[in-house]
């Protein structure tokens, strides 16, 4: 059962909040096209969730529902 604060649930609203913070659509756009166009690191091919948050100048505590 998924309660709501399961971090599946969570992270499409994060998206939209860090889509709001940095400035809009096209903003976030530019800053995804950075992150998945960078040359990954072969141990560990995923997007880092801190990674996502030191490119967009946010901390996790912006990111948080309130």
């Amino acid at each position: 059962m998924l309660r709501f604060g399961n971090p599946v649930r969570i992270l499409p609203l994060k998206i939209l909040r860090a889509e709001q913070l940095v400035g809009g659509e096209e903003a976030l756009d530019q800053i995804l096209h950075a992150l998945f166009n960078r040359e990954l690191y072969p141990a560990y091919p995923c997007l880092p969730y801190q990674d996502f948050l030191n490119t967009c100048g946010l901390t996790g505590k912006d990111l948080n529902p309130a």
